[in-house]
């Protein structure tokens, strides 16, 4: 395995990109838009056509690597990973990996290998998988729950916003263990994943996304996954949608996690170089909070106003960003303010980190350790 992240060539190796004509079949795993899961799976391209998109999604990763081989040091943490194994007609194989920065060339090329018919369908059939795997485990816990007299309740699927922090939509295990619920979420899920087109892939028109917490693993719904919602909504899970939540509910939930920011702020902030891409990955309040970029920085914001609920609502996905525009990230959410909402985002206090303002913010009061 060579790992661009790690500086070696391996001889010439890594650099190594097969003529089409010369590969069988192609297996590839990158934590792209379907995400990783819990074990080591791979999607296998046998299409010629698809095959080729595979070759030139590495192609595009090493030209960024050619271009950014001075800043090694950025590698590693941005974006995400890319695995390819290419199976020879001559019977031979290897297997390249490797760390990249997203730019918009990656991107593109990535993106036509998740919207091939042959790719989705493996994904939607690891995704069955991994719910039916769930199902597995729970039932085994259901059985080994009852030898034992303990309550049938411990255990619950719940299914929460993405976008802020509301009280789950859950039920027991029991509820739905004997409705054949793990069966139909598994056929609806993969109906969704199949019907994914070019024109929803970025879920441009999403406003909400929901994970299902299935105990063992977390699964995330956009809600143009038509199939799903509706199962949920059938089984009597009532998610909450952004649009619908009142100011005092959203008032109550984001507590202190609130931060507005522009994307040339945290390239300053982070000490990236001018000329290497930001793509929407790092700009999380996740990736932000683990690198303490932004600790001592003035993004904060703690006048919970209805400025900032307009920006929460009306926030794009990040895919879609200005170069210098607003990112809001709440809760576990982030999201790219519209460019009509500049001056709304511009009038907004921001603020360095303030224990003070949190304790006021999350509690009502100050709260002191002496």
């Amino acid at each position: 395995i060579i790992v661009l992240s790690e500086l070696t060539d391996g001889f010439g190796a890594v650099w190594r990109v097969p003529g089409a004509g010369s590969v069988k079949s192609v297996e590839i795993e990158y934590s792209g838009y379907y995400g990783f899961f819990s074990t080591d799976e791979t999607v296998t391209l046998s299409d010629p056509e698809n095959i080729e998109l595979a070759i030139d999604a590495q192609k595009k990763i090493l030209d960024a690597y050619r271009e950014n081989s001075n800043k090694a040091d950025y590698y590693g943490y941005l974006d995400g990973g890319f695995t390819v194994r290419y199976d020879l007609r001559g019977g031979r194989s290897f297997k390249r990996e490797y760390q990249y920065i997203c730019n918009p060339e990656i991107m593109e090329a990535l993106s036509r290998i998740d919207l091939t018919e042959e790719y989705r369908a493996g994904i939607a059939e690891l995704y069955g998988e991994e719910i039916m795997y769930c199902y597995e485990q729970l039932r085994d816990n259901m059985e080994n729950i009852s030898q034992f007299d303990f309550p049938d309740d411990t255990m619950y699927i719940s299914v929460s916003s993405q976008v802020y922090n509301d009280r789950d939509s859950q039920l027991p295990v029991s509820a739905v263990i004997n409705r054949n619920f793990f069966e139909q979420l598994s056929e609806a899920y993969q109906k969704d994943i199949m019907s994914i087109t070019e024109e929803n892939y970025y879920r441009s028109d999403c406003k909400n996304i929901w994970y299902i917490d299935l105990y063992y693993d977390t699964l995330n719904v956009p809600e143009t996954f038509t199939n799903t919602t509706e199962l949920l909504r059938v089984f009597g899970f009532e998610p909450n949608r952004i649009e619908d939540a009142t100011d005092e509910e959203l008032r109550r939930t984001i507590g202190s996690n609130a931060v507005l920011l522009r994307t040339g702020e945290i390239r300053e902030w982070a000490d990236f170089p001018a000329d290497m891409p930001i793509h929407g990955n790092v700009l999380t309040s996740g990736w932000v909070n683990r690198y303490s970029i932004i600790s001592d920085t003035v993004c904060h914001v703690y006048d919970i106003d209805d400025d900032l609920f307009t920006l929460i609502r009306n926030a794009e996905p990040m895919n879609i960003a200005d170069d210098n525009g607003y990112i809001i990230c709440v809760y576990g959410y982030s999201g790219a303010v519209p460019a009509k909402l500049t001056a709304t985002a511009d009038s907004i206090v921001r603020s360095g980190y303030n224990e003070e303002l949190y304790q006021e913010t999350v509690y009502g009061e100050s709260i002191s350790y002496d």
